[in-house]
């Protein structure tokens, strides 16, 4: 049995691990597996926030005054430039579906295709490739965690199935019986025209899988030899209302690996790939406190040093594992860089998102880890539903007083994704936000757009200004040394 895999996920500077996974799974099951990664056709990763220069305030203020802009003149000029600019368009697009074809010239039984949403017309153009050929297509991603994404996508001519939920335990599975022609809508997870909507149950056993194989990505074509890897899936707080990461693939209830077996993991990989860096790609790595606090003493016990990057939850537990002692003891075996979402430095807005934040602990936090000599990376949101021009101001305030302990900022508007608590309010609560118009589900990009009019007020403008500009400010710095190959990674 001959499977291909086609990675649509190359926004990173890593490997995906998602495929690292598939790739091992079916290989330690005998199966033929090839890689399709468009890294190896001159499709770029996409680089999260990295340094600024002094110009960009202004330009980054005149695409958010066309976002909240309720011109339709100016709506259509925004959409066309964002459909130029959008990952999976254009050239993206023809470069892609080419090398899919020539790599479907090795006969193979089996596609199965991971992507983003945005990449839509590009999977189209994919399952009509297969027609042609008579291979079975599956898509999954992260996006399909619901019926309404599911919905439309499942009528693109070719596709299958698609999957929802985490595959790996029903993968194999899956591929023989896509590549024998048996009925797959049975199998957990899977989503056809004929079956119900119901998402494979999450993988508890998570240390029974196999470490990721990782071996045919274009390791050259990366800035830096980065090594992901995830100690758990989902998230400890789980109550953010905003976030979608809890609804998706493997984000829904929280459940974490051995240490042992991590650090297995890290020793492993980082002989394999002659690489000592390594993300942690999960959504909270100190959701469990004894894996955080034992990672360290751990990773000093490796028969070389790493450096390391990961994200954590600033959030209200008694211990949350990031004291100054932590850090630096974290700092010591390695973590050159880590994230926190403050989101928000309004009480009254970070009540409404049930964020868990508390400011004097963010505070603490943030000037802990600088001084432990870690590189500190905060995410920012503007426009949530309650958001005023005041709490604007507030969060602008906040940045610009700890400007000198954090490097990088990441700021983004809110996004009201399907099936996460404050979409369901605004649907079911439209009294409590008359400010808010929200539309259709747009399956592009898997969010419900809106019309927020107070974020295109005067005042409200004002104050995301200075908000931007604090950001500027503050991405114009360089990173730690120590921390500079994860720039644009993490």
């Amino acid at each position: 049995m001959k499977v291909a895999l086609v990675d649509l996920n190359n926004f990173s500077r890593y490997p995906t691990l998602s495929i690292g996974y598939f790739v091992a799974i079916l290989r330690r099951e005998g199966v033929e597996v090839e890689v399709c990664s468009p890294l190896n056709f001159g499709i770029h990763g996409y680089a999260r926030t990295v340094r600024q220069s002094y110009w960009q305030r202004f330009s980054e203020f005149a695409n958010y005054c066309m976002a909240v802009s309720t011109s339709g003149f100016i709506n259509e000029l925004r959409n066309r430039f964002k459909s130029w600019l959008r990952p999976g368009g254009g050239r993206d697009r023809e470069v892609i579906t080419q090398a899919v074809e020539d790599m479907l010239s090795k006969n193979f039984d089996v596609v199965m295709v991971s992507a983003y949403t945005m990449y839509r017309e590009t999977c189209s153009d994919i399952a009509q490739l297969c027609v042609k050929r008579n291979i079975p297509v599956v898509l999954g991603g992260s996006g399909f965690y619901s019926y309404a994404m599911c919905e439309e996508w499942l009528e693109i001519p070719g596709v299958r199935a698609l999957y929802s939920g985490e595959p790996e335990k029903n993968l194999l599975k899956l591929v023989s019986a896509l590549a024998t022609g048996e009925e797959i809508s049975d199998i957990p997870g899977v989503v056809t025209r004929n079956n119900s909507f119901n998402p494979a149950q999450p993988l508890v056993e998570l240390d029974s899988i196999p470490f990721p194989d990782f071996s045919d990505f274009p390791w050259e074509n990366y800035p830096n030899r980065i090594v992901p890897v995830m100690t758990a899936r989902g998230c400890e707080w789980g109550l953010c209302t905003f976030c979608s990461d809890v609804k998706t693939t493997s984000g829904r209830t929280y459940r974490s690996r051995t240490l042992d077996m991590v650090l297995s993991e890290i020793e492993k990989q980082q002989c394999h790939y002659s690489s000592d860096l390594f993300v942690f790609l999960d959504l909270k790595l100190n959701s469990n406190l004894a894996l955080w606090r034992g990672l360290p003493e751990g990773i000093k016990k490796l028969p070389r040093p790493i450096r390391w990057t990961a994200s954590v939850h600033v959030d209200s537990r008694d211990e949350n594992g990031l004291s100054y002692t932590d850090l630096k003891r974290a700092a010591e075996s390695g973590l050159v860089r880590i994230t926190c979402g403050l989101e928000s430095a309004s009480r009254d807005v970070l009540r409404h998102m049930a964020k868990g934040v508390k400011l004097h602990r963010m505070s603490e936090f943030i000037k802990s880890a600088h001084k432990a000599g870690i590189s500190v990376r905060i995410t920012c949101m503007v426009g949530y539903p309650n958001e005023t021009a005041e709490d604007v101001q507030e969060t602008a305030n906040f940045l610009r007083q700890h400007s000198q302990y954090i490097e990088r900022v990441t700021l983004n508007r809110f996004a009201n994704m399907p099936g996460t608590p404050i979409e369901e309010k605004l649907r079911k609560s439209r009294k409590d936000y008359p400010h808010i118009l929200v539309k259709e589900l747009d399956t592009l990009n898997g969010v419900f757009p809106y019309e927020n009019r107070r974020m295109s007020r005067p005042s409200f403008l004002k104050a995301v200004y200075k908000l931007i500009a604090e950001v500027n400010s503050i991405n114009r710095k360089p990173l730690l040394a120590k921390a500079f190959d994860f720039e644009g990674a993490f």
